[in-house]
């Protein structure tokens, strides 16, 4: 939210046939999400963007707007239903590519016996077979053994892992990899764990998680101004920190760009073929734009964002240029590899 926000303070207008104030309106995903997503279909709303949170509730989002043509755009992915739906697309690299990424690193810091513990769906499981594929594709002599686990059953053994793995790699939520690996913790301070991609890493940022490792898509990199002019501008523009910037304010910040983008791509004057993409005149005094013509044109733009340059595939994903692995030493995040695709 601080992320859209902070976009909707710098880009508030939008010029199409005219001037438009973009209005934004905030539903919890932890209330009614039918009603309110009707909420927002009844208001017209342009586009949605959406941190679903967690497997289910990423798929009642999806299911809302499954009848609708209104884009919405996850900047998390916690179910394939994202890439099966014509209206919806996702920010978050492809778990193939996560799975990549994390096998190489895994294999550089030459650890073999790994613990993968999953939630258990059966977006975490296919998750957890494409990665062990990789890793033994990358590492023949890697022994993993896995584990299906649900936050708040008695089964989860967090000693057992600790003693008899080098290593875990956890598959979940965001809310999920930090119970899971603070139980591990709490048996072993010093027991490495790897997470997929953390949204906010600030959760982690205690003592407590220290040799804890997971992927980010927003860091300070010298290699690109795009994040480097966002880190500056918000700092100034906010009074934070550095620290204080998540990977949740970048893809909030490019979520509404998106729409931002597409809404002012239906301009009649930006040369685009009116009659398949942009509005249409009912008469001589109105302009109309639909939800399926901001569908198309978020399909057909290439965006140059914080976290990455997006072009979204026919399944509503994009293919990143590159990922951070980060680390948790003395209780701060920083860098610790950069992977480019």
């Amino acid at each position: 939210v601080k992320g859209v926000n902070f976009a909707n303070e710098l880009a508030p207008i939008v010029n199409i046939d005219q001037s438009y104030s973009v209005r934004v309106s905030v539903e919890d995903i932890n209330y009614d999400i039918e009603a309110s997503a009707n909420k927002l279909i009844e208001s017209k709303c342009a586009a949605v963007i959406c941190f679903g949170t967690d497997f289910d509730k990423s798929n009642a989002v999806i299911d809302a707007f499954k009848s609708e043509s209104t884009p919405v755009i996850f900047v998390d992915c916690n179910s394939d239903n994202i890439l099966s739906a014509a209206n919806v697309y996702t920010l978050s690299a492809p778990k193939s590519h996560q799975a990549s990424v994390l096998s190489a690193f895994i294999q550089n810091e030459g650890l073999n016996n790994c613990a993968l513990i999953y939630d258990n769906n059966s977006f975490c499981k296919d998750y957890a077979e494409q990665f062990s594929a990789v890793l033994n594709q990358k590492n023949s002599s890697s022994k993993i053994e896995k584990f299906a686990y649900s936050i708040g059953n008695n089964d989860f053994n967090a000693d057992s892992i600790t003693r008899n793995f080098d290593f875990a790699m956890i598959i979940g939520n965001n809310e999920y990899s930090k119970n899971v690996t603070l139980a591990i913790k709490e048996i072993n301070a010093d027991f490495p764990v790897i997470l997929t991609e953390m949204y906010c890493d600030t959760m982690l940022e205690s003592r407590t998680f220290d040799s804890t490792y997971f992927l980010s898509k927003l860091e300070p990199d010298s290699e690109n101004h795009y994040v480097t002019d966002f880190i500056n501008v918000y700092t100034n523009m906010k009074d934070a920190s550095t620290s204080e910037i998540t990977s949740a304010i970048g893809y909030g910040y490019d979520a509404y760009m998106l729409i931002y983008g597409a809404l002012a791509q239906l301009n009649p004057n930006s040369g685009l073929n009116l009659s398949n993409a942009a509005g249409n005149k009912d008469s001589e005094d109105e302009f109309r734009v639909t939800a399926s013509q901001v569908n198309n044109s978020l399909k057909n733009k290439t965006y140059e964002g914080v976290i990455d340059s997006i072009s979204f595939k026919d399944n509503g994903s994009f293919v990143p240029t590159f990922v951070f692995v980060n680390s948790i030493d003395g209780a701060n995040s920083s860098i610790y590899n950069k992977f480019v695709y």
